[in-house]
């Protein structure tokens, strides 16, 4: 094939004179590709399981296989023919994602998603706190606001089950935890046994039944007692229990009486401090912000308890990556990642609204750099209005990060910052509170009188 027919203008083109049927095969194909690395050994009967998972029937056999060989001929896919023990590998040469901008949590098929090193840490915990003997994990990520904590957090519930894990996953920002019920926010009773009814529920246990605890034992006693009794000593597998949305229940009523019990299960239900069996499962929480004041010298009662995780932002490969799956034409691709870094500092969230923009409109990293950081400063304004609305209804929010802006060195409550990181206006550099990117520093500068 001549390097022509390789112009990425071309196969853009290609992709988009397939047939509707064929153009669903080639995103079932390269979804699955890019979760590979972009090459996989692929013998035709793979392809055949993918596309009958996905409910895409064909009724001649070998249409997959000439479908592959067409892929090929057009320059979309490279195939290296196998022999009798080994069979075909697939290279994806070229994809542009075509789907939604990506907002909130990234779907398990979605591929865009972007594995981080702090999948292959967490995973790593986990796979050692499985083996016979171990002390149960816990692990603590925190993460600001989109970033991706809720991401990850599906995808170790995946990673668990693939593993033949029992797993379980509790969203404390759910309708079942919602706020607008303030009662059982107020209420520890209730908020501890609404999260024991919860977590029953995604086990599914099957065989138990519930027993009535003395009513004379607390709240935090009648949780343990009951999980332990009904679900965790039930299960045969290695067990996993994923907490979602933390901050949910900071500045509540049950906020004390909740993390203490986590800290209880630690010190008393995870740990083999005697060479017993343990029980207990794994435990993974999500959060943004630590909710007791260093000033008022409170520690959370999860200080020291298990192993904290920073979730860490994209690099510039991990931006080259994305370039490719949104189908950009970049000549230059480090010297524009790079670009794109200086402005948005590796936010998730931000480089997806950015890449997302350039691959539909079709705009150079020059361009888009100038269009992004002027009136109507697009495709962020929606994100950054948010963010301004949220600052002139809090004067303390507002005049702490005007401070921050303007590099002056004061004094703040301890919360106050802490609550700016966690909206993920500002991140912490050696200790020092610093505006998170240059596109907030020049929105936010223009926006509030700097």
């Amino acid at each position: 094939m001549d390097d022509n027919s390789r112009n990425p203008s071309q196969l853009k083109d290609r992709i988009k004179q397939l047939s509707a049927d064929d153009q669903q095969w080639f995103e079932v194909l390269a979804q699955y590709l890019i979760q590979k690395g972009w090459t996989a050994e692929f013998p035709v009967s793979k392809f055949l399981t993918i596309l009958e998972t996905n409910k895409l029937h064909f009724s001649d056999q070998n249409k997959p296989r000439r479908f592959l060989d067409d892929l090929a001929k057009n320059g979309l896919i490279q195939i290296q023919r196998g022999n009798c023990k080994r069979g075909n590998i697939i290279t994806l040469k070229f994809y542009m994602y075509r789907g939604p901008s990506l907002e909130g949590c990234v779907p398990l098929d979605n591929p865009l998603y972007i594995k981080r090193s702090t999948d292959s840490l967490c995973e790593s915990y986990l796979e050692q706190s499985m083996k016979l003997g171990r002390t149960a994990a816990f692990l603590k990520i925190k993460a600001a606001k989109h970033t991706g904590k809720t991401s990850l957090l599906i995808r170790l519930k995946d990673y668990a089950k693939n593993k033949g894990w029992s797993v379980g996953y509790i969203d404390l920002e759910s309708s079942q935890f919602s706020q607008n019920n303030q009662q059982l926010f107020d209420q520890v009773d209730s908020f501890l046994d609404r999260f024991r009814e919860m977590v029953y529920q995604v086990y599914q246990i099957e065989g138990s039944s519930r027993s009535n605890l003395l009513d004379r034992l607390t709240s935090g006693v009648r949780c343990t007692s009951y999980l332990e009794q009904q679900v965790f000593t039930t299960s045969k597998k290695p067990q996993l229990l994923l907490i979602d949305g933390i901050d949910q229940i900071y500045g509540q009523e049950v906020q004390d009486e909740f993390l203490w019990l986590l800290r209880t299960w630690y010190e008393e239900k995870m740990k083999n401090l005697h060479g017993q069996t343990i029980k207990w499962p794994s435990i993974v929480i999500a959060y943004s912000t630590e909710p007791y004041s260093k000033s008022n010298f409170r520690e959370s009662p999860l200080q020291n308890v298990g192993t904290s995780i920073d979730l860490d932002d994209f690099t510039a490969d991990h931006l080259l990556g994305l370039s490719e799956i949104y189908g950009l034409e970049w000549c230059e691709g480090v010297e524009n990642a790079n670009k794109l870094m200086n402005l948005l500092d590796g936010h998730p969230y931000l480089v997806n609204l950015a890449l997302y923009d350039m691959a539909i409109h079709n705009i150079n990293i020059d361009d888009f750099q100038i269009q992004a950081t002027l009136p109507p400063y697009k495709p962020f304004n929606n994100h950054l209005r948010r963010y301004l609305d949220i600052l002139n209804e809090n004067e303390d929010l507002k005049q702490c990060f005007l401070k921050i802006i303007k590099g002056e060195t004061a004094q703040f409550n301890d919360l106050t910052p802490e609550n700016l990181a966690k909206l993920g206006l500002i991140k912490f550099d050696s200790g020092k509170p610093k505006v998170r990117c240059e596109l907030y520093n020049i929105y936010f500068k223009n926006h509030l009188g700097v």
